[in-house]
């Protein structure tokens, strides 16, 4: 690894979504913790080189990329109960992962609020 740091010297305790508390709040938290983790940037994907080109930035390898999607991927399932983790266990990426629970769990609609409140 590169010139990626990782580090996480406070230890946070989130609650693990199940489906019944609210999503909303459980990933705000859990966007806080990748944040200060330094793996947030992974739930935006890989960028391709030929975006990364003309914007002055240094890209990031692919292997120090894999490794930081990896963590990012890992710190999200480690936040989520059984149940949950049953229905995304498979996805690789961290961004997927992130969508993924996005459309099962963040209500749209009275209709969907409703539903889950049941």
């Amino acid at each position: 690894m590169s010139g990626l740091k990782f580090s996480s010297p406070v230890k946070f305790e989130i609650e693990k979504f199940d489906g019944r508390i609210n999503f909303g709040l459980w990933q705000v938290q859990v966007k806080d913790v990748l944040i200060q983790s330094g793996l947030h940037k992974a739930l935006k994907g890989k960028s391709s080189p030929a975006s990364n080109s003309g914007s002055g930035k240094a890209s990031i390898s692919d292997e120090d990329w894999e490794e930081l999607d990896d963590r990012a991927a890992s710190a999200i399932r480690l936040c989520l109960a059984k149940n949950v983790l049953a229905n995304v266990g498979k996805i690789p990426t961290a961004k997927e992962l992130w969508e993924k629970l996005e459309k099962l769990y963040q209500t749209k609609s009275i209709s969907n609020r409703l539903y889950l409140k049941e």
